[in-house]
């Protein structure tokens, strides 16, 4: 929880302060509990197995390449938001599983089939890890590497 002390909102008495809005009155030196900040965007990393080693897929914006990014909506979490991404945007009904949640937004990872050679968005693209690293993709680049050599 966040603690926000009031004297600086509200004056000494407890006097209305517009600032507040409507209806609002604190003792000076109240304190409001706010509840965390609720985490809602997610990158995803799907791969596959290919004859020539994993491949990754990669969404293109603009002249840029990186990773998927979704968010969640209200009522569900960042990791069921991940798993309805892939639904409604792939059509895939893959699980997906975590791989670093200490980011401000976690990373998730989901394995699709071999046999799912076509691009599944039309903005997107399969790409080796030897492309992957010709791209210089920054910190997506490190969640690749990561996660591909964690496969081995």
């Amino acid at each position: 929880m966040v603690s926000i002390v009031t004297d600086a909102v509200n004056p000494a008495g407890g006097r209305y302060d517009c600032r507040m809005g409507p209806g609002r009155r604190l003792a000076g030196g109240q304190q409001l509990e706010l509840p965390p900040t609720r985490r809602t965007g997610f990158t995803i990393v799907v791969y596959r197995k290919a004859a020539n080693g994993p491949e990754v897929f990669l969404a293109r914006d603009g002249n840029t390449w990186s990773l998927p990014t979704g968010a969640a909506r209200l009522a569900e979490t960042v990791h069921q938001a991940s798993e309805r991404f892939l639904r409604k945007e792939w059509g895939a009904n893959l699980a997906t599983f975590e791989i670093d949640g200490e980011q401000a937004e976690p990373i998730f990872a989901a394995e699709a089939e071999s046999e799912l050679f076509a691009p599944i968005q039309a903005d997107g693209e399969w790409f080796g890890l030897g492309k992957v690293r010709a791209l210089a993709l920054g910190g997506d680049g490190v969640v690749i590497e990561r996660l591909i050599g964690s496969l081995d």
